[in-house]
C-alpha cells in the first residue's frame, strides 16, 4: 500500500514537471511559413545517376531498389553515366545487422534463442551537376515496418524525393504563370 501511494504522489508530482501546456492554434500565417521549403532547382532534374552509396552491409541492394522506384515512379529517367545526368544522387546507406541471444538453466536443464534484427540506415544528397551544389538531403530515420529494411529505406528515399519534386514542380507552375 504504501509504494502504491508513494508512486501515485510521485507521478503526481511530476506531471506538472513538463511546463504549462500551450493548447492554442497556430495562425494560419504560421503554418503557411513552417510549410517544407525545397530547392527550385530539383523541379528542373530529370535525369538520376546514382552514384555508390558507400561501403556498408546492403548499400549495394539499397541502390538498386532506389533505382527501380525511381524508374517506376514515371517522373525521373535514371542514367548510367553521371556525364548524362541533371543530378546525381549519392550519400551512405545500408542495413545494421545485430543479434540477440539468451541462455539459462531451469532445473539443471540450459535453454537458449535468439535472433537477428535489421535496421536501415541513410543518408542522401542529390547534387546538381552543372554547379556541383547539394540541392536536397533526406536523413532516413528507422521506422517499424513489414517490409524488409533496405526497402524500407529506399522507399522512404523515393517517396521523399518524389513528395519535394512535388512541391519545387508547383513553385515552378506558379512562378511560370505569374512571370509571362
Amino acid at each position: 500500500m504504501k509504494i502504491s501511494s508513494l508512486f501515485f504522489v510521485v507521478c503526481i508530482s511530476l506531471s506538472g514537471c513538463a511546463g504549462p501546456k500551450d493548447n492554442s492554434r497556430p495562425s494560419p500565417q504560421s503554418s503557411i511559413d513552417s510549410a517544407p521549403k525545397v530547392d527550385s532547382r530539383l523541379a528542373s532534374v530529370k535525369k538520376i545517376y546514382i552514384d555508390s552509396l558507400g561501403n556498408e552491409e546492403g548499400s549495394d541492394l539499397v541502390r538498386e531498389k532506389i533505382r527501380k522506384l525511381l524508374v517506376e515512379s514515371d517522373r525521373f529517367t535514371v542514367v548510367e553515366s553521371p556525364d548524362r545526368s541533371d543530378a546525381i544522387l549519392t550519400g551512405v546507406a545500408g542495413v545494421e545487422r545485430t543479434y540477440h541471444s539468451s541462455v539459462y538453466s531451469v532445473n539443471g536443464q540450459v535453454y537458449g534463442g535468439g535472433n537477428t534484427h535489421f535496421k536501415g540506415v541513410g543518408m542522401f544528397r542529390l547534387v546538381d551537376t552543372k554547379d556541383e551544389e547539394q540541392i536536397w538531403f533526406f536523413e532516413y530515420e528507422t521506422r517499424f515496418g513489414f517490409s524488409s529494411a533496405s526497402g524500407r529505406v529506399a522507399g522512404n528515399v523515393v517517396d521523399k524525393l518524389l513528395a519535394d519534386t512535388t512541391i519545387a514542380d508547383k513553385n515552378a507552375s506558379v512562378i511560370q504563370k505569374v512571370v509571362p
